[in-house]
Formats: structure tokens, sequence, C-alpha cells
């Protein structure tokens, strides 16, 4: 449903399989995925903050709740994120420190995370429908 852009109806389905097994990452993953798209952010960030609770540290969660922050102006906290999407990128997150130290706070430290992210992750992995392992993720 997802991938046909038919997000509300992706919603129900999702909720109804979180009723059958809410301790499935993918589950909340591809939930927050759908909560992104329909511009419910919070909530986006809540679904991507139970994929971590449940054991999930794929780099795609942390970049999409990195996103979800951005778009509702929080951004000490999608640097945090961005970071930690590094950290699970095998660590290239001192890199993103020594870039972002350089430039203060704001949005300056997220422009400068972004462009770390463009640098060590994206050409890696790529944001749009990723695929890692069996599993595809939407962005």
């Amino acid at each position: 449903m997802a991938k046909l852009q038919r997000y509300k109806e992706a919603l129900k389905s999702y909720d109804r399989a979180l009723s059958l097994k809410q301790s499935d990452p993918l589950i909340w993953l591809n939930l927050g995925n759908v909560l992104g798209k329909l511009q419910q952010y919070v909530h986006a960030i809540g679904a991507y903050d139970k994929t971590i609770a449940l054991g999930a540290n794929e780099p795609l969660i942390w970049y999409n709740r990195g996103n979800a922050l951005t778009k509702l102006g929080r951004y000490e906290e999608a640097v945090q994120s961005y970071d930690r999407l590094l950290i699970a990128q095998r660590g290239a997150s001192h890199k993103l420190s020594r870039m972002t130290r350089k430039v203060g706070m704001g949005g300056a430290m997220l422009y400068t995370s972004w462009n770390a992210i463009k640098m060590l992750w994206l050409p890696t992995i790529g944001p749009k429908n990723c695929t890692a392992g069996k599993t595809r993720y939407l962005e």
C-alpha cells in the first residue's frame, strides 16, 4: 500500500499488523515511514523510537528519525539521530563530530551534519527504497 502511495490504507494495515505482533521492529519502522509521509512527524518519531527500543539499529531508522525531527525544527535532536546513523554505519561518527564542533549549534550544525551524511553514508546505501538484507525499507 505504501509503495502505491496509499498511505492512509497502509496506516490501517500496519495498525492491524501491530495488533497481531507488537514486538516486530519492521512493522514499527514501516509505520513510522508511513506516518512521516502523512506529515505526522511526532507520531513517526514515536514509531522509530519503538523500533529502536525493540533492538533495531539500522542506519535508515536513524536517518528517517533525523528527518522527522528536522521537519519539526528540533535540530539538535536531529543531529543526534544523524550522529547515531553514522555510528550504526560502522564508526564514522568521529568525522561528523569533528565537522559539527567547528560550526556550533542550530541550523549550521544541522547543515554540516547533513553534508557529512551525504559524504559518508548516502553513497553506501542511498536514502530511497533502501534494501538491507531481505528487508525493504521505505524512506
